[in-house]
C-alpha cells in the first residue's frame, strides 16, 4: 500500500505474474506420478531406484516398491538401508554376483540371479535387472512445485525425474526384481529328469 499525506492507505500496488506454465508443469507431474503409482502398485515385480558410486557399487536405495514385501517378506522401507538389504542375500551367491558385476558392460542392461533369505529362513530365487538412467534425470526440476514430495522412505511413489541430484561421478539406476523360485525349481526338475534318462540309456547300452 501507498499512504497519503496523513499516513492512511491511499493506493494499492501489486504484481501480477502469469503462472500458467508452472501450473501446467505441476499438473503434468501429478499425472505422471499417478501413472507411476498405478504401475508400481500393480506389477508383481519389485521396482527400485538406486544410486551408485563411480565403480557402480550400490550406495543408496532411493525407492523400493511395495511389491518387494511379497519377495522378501520384509517391510520395503527396512530394505532401503543398503547393509540391511545386503544382509538378506544368500552368502553363497555374493562372490558370484560381485564377479558378474565386475564383468558387466558399463552403461548396459545388467542381469543377476541370486537368492534372498526371508526372516523365517526360507529362500527365494530372484532375477535382478537394472539399467542406468540418463544423466538428464539427475538435473533439478523446473521451478517450485506444490505437488507430492520427492522422497519416499515408506514405499510412497515418486517420479524418478524429480529425485534430487547426486554428487558425480556416481550414477542412478532403475531396476526390477522378479521372484523366479518356481522357474528355477522347474529347471532343476528338468535337469534331474534329463540326467535320469541319460543314466538309464547308458545302463542299457553298456549291459
Amino acid at each position: 500500500t501507498v499512504p497519503d499525506a496523513t499516513g492512511r492507505p491511499a493506493q494499492l500496488v501489486g504484481i501480477v505474474r502469469d503462472v500458467t506454465a508452472q501450473r501446467a508443469r505441476e499438473a503434468a507431474l501429478r499425472e505422471s506420478e499417478a501413472r507411476f503409482q498405478l504401475i508400481a502398485t500393480h506389477i508383481r515385480e519389485a521396482f527400485y531406484i538406486a544410486g551408485t558410486d563411480a565403480a557402480g557399487n550400490l550406495q543408496a536405495l532411493e525407492y523400493l516398491s511395495p511389491a518387494a514385501h511379497a519377495i522378501w517378506e520384509r517391510d520395503p522401507a527396512s530394505l532401503l538401508d543398503v547393509p540391511a538389504l545386503f544382509a538378506t542375500f544368500h552368502p553363497d551367491d555374493v562372490p558370484r554376483v560381485l564377479a558378474e558385476k565386475q564383468a558387466a558392460v558399463p552403461g548396459g542392461l545388467e542381469t543377476y540371479r541370486y537368492r534372498v533369505v526371508r526372516p523365517d529362513g526360507s529362500v527365494r530365487w530372484v532375477r535382478d535387472r537394472r539399467v542406468p538412467v540418463d544423466a538428464a534425470a539427475d538435473g533439478p526440476s523446473d521451478g517450485p512445485s506444490d505437488g507430492p514430495s520427492d522422497g519416499a522412505s515408506d514405499g510412497a511413489v515418486v517420479d524418478p525425474t524429480r529425485l534430487p541430484p547426486r554428487t558425480p561421478p556416481g550414477r542412478r539406476y532403475v531396476g526390477v526384481v522378479e521372484d523366479i523360485t518356481e522357474m528355477v525349481a522347474a529347471d532343476e526338475a528338468l535337469q534331474r529328469q534329463a540326467q535320469a534318462i541319460t543314466t538309464m540309456a547308458e545302463a542299457v547300452l553298456f549291459e
